[in-house]
């Protein structure tokens, strides 16, 4: 037997949340692009499903601004709007970094003793406009009309036009509608493109919106030579994500919406809050939240290793990289944008759509072969 799910919020409710936050120390140039980065990021984070709409507004008032996070839901869903504005106040009182990350995009978060933030919840009933219908009076019954076979003229002979029908006195006919079939092309016949709609005099056409992608998530790590003394400061610091974020995204620069630091490790050993460090290697495991993938080329060794340095430094932790760092990052899958549709360079000679290849396939396939071998 299944279980089903208990709608949370039926169809015909609409709930309405927010969280209302103080910025402080903000970002000198911060744009409506870096808000909408912000909102998409802080969406992410918190896993939204498509019934939901969300708003990011910010009012600057001095040294400081007021952010409004509101989300709303579209129709019927399992989780209330209410829940989802508690679990970002939630982040947000917890410091997850994450969270922090996004925001710094636009300033600092202002830390009270009751909280960061004012919570306010509206629900409301959705009801759907009917339109009366006059209904017309009804007409006595009407014989069938017998349908004559449609003539055809003789060899040079032309027929008259058909009249058409005639309403008897005090009858109202209803308006013939024409079907209206799609143009079919004949064998080795080329269609010409469906024209654009064309705006009548007066009139403004809505613009086309261009199809968004999704924010894409790249991994990766770098290692940092330092002396074991500095290694161990900064390892065990409780700010050393804070600043390994930041220099991480200042290397890469606007591409990167929210960066967060996912492990910390010495010589292949993670560190958990503990001091048992070797020796002076540290490797650090990121995660990057952006527009699009970040191509290994974004991070330059020397600018991440000038960038460790300056922020582990803004954090108390003084540190000297010995070496350039050692750069991986894992390529992020591709995804189509949303509403998008395969261009003819992606359609192969039958018509279909193309269907790429993943770049491991090949040797993962010779590797298998092998181990077939192995075990016969």
């Amino acid at each position: 037997m299944h279980r089903r799910l208990a709608v949370v919020i039926a169809t015909g409710q609409q709930q309405t949340a927010s969280v209302t936050l103080t910025l402080m120390e903000l970002k000198a140039g911060a744009t409506g692009t870096d808000i909408s980065k912000t909102k998409v990021a802080l969406g992410s984070l918190l896993n939204l499903l498509p019934e939901f709409k969300t708003t990011l507004t910010m009012q600057n008032a001095g040294t400081e601004a007021t952010l409004a996070y509101t989300v709303t839901n579209l129709g019927a869903s399992l989780v209330t709007p209410k829940q989802v504005a508690d679990k970002l106040a939630e982040f947000i009182n917890t410091k997850t970094p994450a969270v922090i990350s996004a925001l710094a995009a636009l300033g600092t978060v202002k830390m009270g003793a009751s909280g960061c933030f004012t919570k306010s919840t509206d629900v409301k009933t959705v009801v759907d406009a009917v339109i009366p219908v006059t209904t017309a009076a009804t007409s006595a019954p009407t014989t069938p009309a017998t349908v004559a076979p449609a003539l055809t003229a003789a060899p040079g002979q032309t027929l008259a036009p058909t009249a058409a029908p005639t309403s008897a006195p005090g009858q109202t006919l209803a308006p013939t509608q024409l079907p209206t079939a799609a143009a079919t092309a004949a064998p080795g016949q080329t269609l010409a493109p469906t024209s654009a709609p064309t705006a009548a005099p007066g009139q403004t056409l809505a613009p086309t919106a261009a199809p968004t992608a999704a924010p894409v998530t790249t991994t990766g790590n770098f290692e940092l030579k330092m002396t074991k003394d500095e290694a161990n400061k900064l390892a065990n610091d409780p700010k050393a994500t804070e600043a390994l974020a930041a220099a991480l995204k200042k290397t890469i620069g606007a591409d990167a919406i929210s960066v967060t630091i996912t492990a910390i490790y010495v010589d292949g050993v993670k560190v958990l809050g503990t001091r048992r460090l070797a020796d002076s290697t540290i490797k650090v495991e990121w995660a990057v939240v952006s527009a699009k993938a970040i191509a290994p080329e974004a991070i330059v060794a020397e600018t991440l290793k000038t960038n460790v340095e300056a922020e582990a430094k803004a954090v108390g932790v003084t540190v000297v990289i010995t070496e350039a760092p050692a750069l991986v990052v894992v390529p992020a899958p591709t995804t189509a944008p949303t509403g998008a549709t395969p261009t003819p360079s992606a359609i192969d000679a039958s018509g279909s759509a193309s269907t790429s290849i993943h770049p491991l396939a090949a040797p993962l396939a010779a590797m298998a072969a092998v181990l077939a071998q192995i075990f016969a």
